[in-house]
């Protein structure tokens, strides 16, 4: 069963630093945050030349893994509840 624990802690979100520039090598084949020409941002791998499809990327943001398995296998463990 999902928790209905009322002890949250909000944090205000991350802000990304853009780079405005093409990503390094290094980088061109990992899974980054993309801001795209229409402004949107999105995940995914780098493609094409500055400005074409991208025009700025940031490094994905960092989550709790712990935290994130913890919500992922409450919900697994409530879709196997039986119903009353």
């Amino acid at each position: 069963m999902i928790s209905t624990d009322k002890h949250y802690h909000a944090e205000a979100p991350q802000t990304i630093e853009w780079n405005f520039r093409i990503p390094p090598s290094q980088l061109k084949s990992a899974k980054l945050q993309l801001l795209t020409i229409g402004g949107i941002s999105v995940t995914g791998v780098w493609e094409g030349e500055l400005g074409q499809y991208y025009v700025a990327w940031a490094p994905m943001m960092k989550y709790d893994k712990s935290e994130f398995n913890r919500v992922v296998e409450a919900y697994r463990q409530s879709r196997t509840q039986p119903s009353h």
